[in-house]
């Protein structure tokens, strides 16, 4: 069975689906001064996902309130 995740940075909130592991760590690297990538490590050592963010995607696409507003 699958568990939602949720890791926050800042401003930036990461949401994933993953299996048995929650995540752990995020990483953010920049690309060519591009877009960024977002790297994320699950307490099971096993499962890593990376997600490319263009500069202008991440311009359109606005981002949702901290959780605990």
């Amino acid at each position: 069975m699958s568990e939602e995740s949720k890791y926050s940075r800042g401003d930036r909130a990461i949401s994933a689906t993953l299996g048995p592991g929650t995540i752990r760590a995020v990483e953010e690297r920049e690309l060519a001064g591009m877009s960024r990538l977002f790297i994320i490590f699950t307490a099971d050592g096993g499962t890593q996902l990376m997600i490319p963010v263009s500069r202008e995607e991440e311009a359109l696409t606005p981002m949702p309130p901290p959780a605990d507003c």
